[in-house]
């Protein structure tokens, strides 16, 4: 197969299936949304992954355990309430939201 021959089938194979089903899923720790809700620094790791995932270069995974877990733990940190709030209302938005875990 010739360079470029992949990207002449690859439109047919997308059509046959949900595009979904080919973005990344990730489900992230909390220590992750609090190191970046706590970073100075606009170019640390935990920072630039939130950035990709409000850019929706992936698909964040959200269980309600983990959501309230997470809302707990920035509470503990001390992070704002409105910055708590804004993470939570982007999560209801543009997660995958599962169900209840076993």
């Amino acid at each position: 197969m010739r360079f470029g021959q992949e990207l002449q089938i690859m439109p047919q194979f997308l059509t046959s299936r949900r595009l979904w089903e080919f973005v990344i899923k990730v489900v992230l720790d909390t220590s992750v949304f609090i190191a970046a809700l706590l970073s100075k620094r606009r170019n640390s790791t935990p920072v630039l992954l939130l950035d990709k995932w409000r850019d929706r270069c992936f698909t964040l995974v959200m269980a309600p355990q983990l959501l309230r877990e997470l809302v707990v733990q920035l509470m503990r940190k001390q992070i704002p309430q409105a910055d708590i709030e804004d993470l939570v209302r982007l999560i209801a938005e543009i997660a995958l939201h599962i169900k209840q875990l076993v």
